[in-house]
């Protein structure tokens, strides 16, 4: 039950803000339940965890990939900061500093711009120069008629559901994400993405919402020698992906038709069971 797509030109925290159903929403509905998807996702009256330095540095990345596609440069997309002021080291325990630190962060976030240290600049800027000289890659994102940062949005099973994509070719209906990674060979990559991560599912969802026909991953190793392999999903993990996408949109779609998002159980006394892990 797939409906014409409908491709928007929004910024990453407008489309964060939007109601749609994303592929992060979906896992955690599988994983966390309902419930927690309701005080998540439907009514958001959790607050987001604070942004994590991996969490900041992944985004550096991510816009100097997107640069590199447009042949732009990151110093121009980020704030940089200082190793040192008034002629020593940032020494976040002087008060001086301490405001200085806090002032520069908060006006990176007011302008929606990410911040980093110039080591991190210099690390980013290396791992994704291996992407340029792997020529899968390189070919990817060299495309004259790929779009970064493509947001569509779609309805699937009578659900609202939306997608945003690192770049994408919508004349070969292509969708590549980019991702980094600790792994150091393409079994342990491939382990981690379908048992880990679950990219597979994330492929499933953009290829739905975007109407694409495949789904690369263009990831680069994030600790030296750094190094970028290019994956496809497969058609048949995709396909098995999808089915399971499908289910939990239609469990979603059944909680918000009925009124009630508990947990399985609730309001019954539930009966513990010894061979619970059996089944």
């Amino acid at each position: 039950l797939l409906m014409a797509k409908d491709l928007l030109n929004c910024s990453s925290a407008e489309y964060f803000a939007r109601p749609e159903v994303n592929n992060s929403s979906m896992k955690c509905f599988r994983q966390a339940g309902p419930w927690s998807y309701y005080h998540n996702c439907e009514c958001r009256s959790i607050s987001e965890p604070k942004r994590s330095d991996a969490m900041r540095i992944g985004s550096l990345f991510h816009k100097h990939m997107e640069c590199l596609t447009l042949g732009e440069q990151l110093i121009d997309h980020c704030h940089v900061l200082p190793a040192e002021m008034d002629g020593e080291p940032i020494n976040n325990r002087k008060p001086a500093h301490r405001e200085y630190l806090s002032t520069f962060k908060e006006d990176a976030e007011n302008s929606n711009t990410v911040w980093a240290t110039e080591a991190e600049v210099y690390q980013v800027l290396q791992m994704c120069e291996t992407a340029v000289n792997n020529g899968a890659a390189k070919d990817l994102m060299s495309n004259a008629g790929a779009w970064p940062e493509s947001v569509a949005v779609n309805r699937i099973e009578d659900v609202d559901v939306k997608a945003m994509s690192d770049l994408y070719h919508p004349v070969d209906g292509v969708l590549v994400d980019f991702k980094t990674t600790r792994c150091a060979d393409s079994s342990a990559f491939t382990r981690e993405a379908i048992f880990k991560y679950g990219y597979h599912f994330q492929a499933a969802h953009y290829c739905d919402v975007f109407e694409a026909k495949q789904f690369f991953i263009i990831a680069v190793r994030n600790f030296e020698p750094y190094e970028t392999m290019v994956y496809e999903v497969p058609p048949a993990l995709i396909e098995e992906a999808r089915e399971i996408n499908h289910d939990t949109l239609r469990q979603i779609r059944d909680c918000r038709e009925l009124g009630t998002w508990h947990s399985p159980g609730w309001g019954k006394v539930i009966t513990l069971e010894k061979d619970y892990d059996k089944k």
